[in-house]
């Protein structure tokens, strides 16, 4: 049986509630438990029994964080659709006073910077509409918050998008669900086969509510919201997105360099770095090929050991020029993009041969020429095994390479 504790960690994740909101509340809950002197983790696989006298206490937290949960429940009735759960301000429709969104500066806590640098910051395309009432003509600002999420400002605040990544897998039964869980006038629509959610304005209980359109742009939750137009023209707003127009990355557009390595528990990765060079954004998509060659010139044999391993699938990734993010919004080296190889880096087996490695050859999908990079892994022996395994991922993005490789 589930003891009070379970039960109220089973109930904060069931609430569709941005992440930070939930975290902050486990941590308000853990410092109670602690203050009680009551145990604040359950051993895995082995059901916890709590003694009786302990009843009283675990009333108390209980109701303590009932009020809690009760509240994040109010918030949730009206951010079901989870893509809406990103918004600092998305849960407008049931908030005491109705608070009215601030489209001059749509994210709370958020740095003012351009497009190319928030789609940096939040490693996504950012789709951009080119109608008569929302296109670059009319952009008055460009935001990137926390939590990924981005907005965008036209006319001053006559039309605003915020924009983060999609977190619901099927878009049309989220917003079905939030249609049939607030009283707002709401409908599913469909636009270009894809569903769309429309708010029709000033019918939420205070009458505050502004126009809304929600949709799913390829993976990325787009809302676009007005206090001085209808859903008719966010509905042509929305129907004019439009990813920016990219090409196939060029051998001219391109530099392949040594960008890091990392590794634990026997197994090092290799990070290589992606940048385009040039003024105009272009694309990659796929899984590289590397050759490894010792100090004397010599190919290294090496063979697929890590390959569908560790690695997500291969995903089409916009490169842009890194010259055009601020250096404040880099946290580390300048990058377009990049991929990395995993290899062994110790003796295993009957194969106890090692070798040091002085450049690697890159060869990139869809890109006629190879690539030679120069290396400097750390300490010795660095790639083990003969022929050594190895693994190579599909380009990712600038953040996904951080993920993997952390240069000290």
């Amino acid at each position: 049986m589930k003891n009070c504790r379970d039960e109220l960690h089973d109930d904060l994740a069931r609430i569709p509630v941005p992440a930070e909101v939930r975290d902050r509340l486990r941590q308000r809950l853990q410092h109670a438990l602690e203050e009680a002197g009551e145990p604040t983790a359950s051993r895995p696989g082995r059901p916890e029994v709590v003694p009786r006298r302990r009843v009283g206490t675990w009333g108390r937290l209980g109701a303590a964080a009932a009020v809690s949960v009760a509240l994040l429940a109010t918030v949730a009735t009206v951010v079901s659709s989870r893509g809406r759960d990103q918004r600092a301000r998305g849960s407008f429709l049931a908030l005491p006073g109705h608070l009215a969104l601030n489209t001059r500066e749509p994210l709370v806590g958020a740095k003012k910077t351009t497009l190319a640098a928030a789609e940096v910051g939040a490693d996504f395309v950012v789709p951009v509409p080119h109608s008569a009432v929302a296109s670059t003509r009319n952009l008055s600002a460009v935001w990137l918050g926390s939590a990924r999420r981005v907005a965008l400002v036209f006319s001053g605040g006559e039309v605003s998008m915020e924009l983060a990544p999609a977190a619901y897998r099927h878009p049309r039964q989220s917003f079905e669900t939030f249609v049939s869980e607030n009283t707002a006038r709401a409908s599913v629509q469909s636009l270009g086969g894809r569903p769309v959610l429309v708010i029709v304005p000033r019918t939420d209980p205070g009458r505050s509510n502004p126009a809304w359109v929600e949709l799913d742009w390829n993976g990325v939750d787009v809302n676009i919201f007005s206090h001085h137009y209808g859903t008719r023209v966010l509905l042509r707003i929305a129907a004019s997105l439009a990813d920016p127009p990219a090409a196939r990355c060029s051998v001219a557009q391109l530099k392949v360099s040594f960008f890091g390595e990392s590794g634990a528990a026997g197994t090092g990765l290799i990070g290589i770095d992606l940048a385009n060079t040039s003024s105009v954004p272009c694309w990659l998509h796929g899984v590289p090929r590397v050759s490894f060659f010792g100090p004397d010139g010599s190919r290294l044999p090496t063979t697929c050991g890590y390959c569908g391993r560790y690695f997500p699938p291969a995903v089409r990734v916009l490169l842009r020029h890194e010259a055009t993010v601020p250096s404040s919004l880099l946290p580390g080296p300048a990058t377009s993009a990049g991929f990395v190889i995993a290899k062994r880096d110790f003796p295993s087996g009957a194969s106890n041969r090692c070798a040091d490695v002085s450049s690697i050859a890159v060869e990139l999908p869809g890109v006629l020429h190879r690539y030679g990079v120069r290396v400097a892994l750390r300490g010795q022996n660095p790639l083990c095994g003969s022929p050594a395994p190895i693994g190579v991922s599909p380009i990712m993005s600038r953040l996904e390479l951080f993920s993997y490789v952390v240069t000290s």
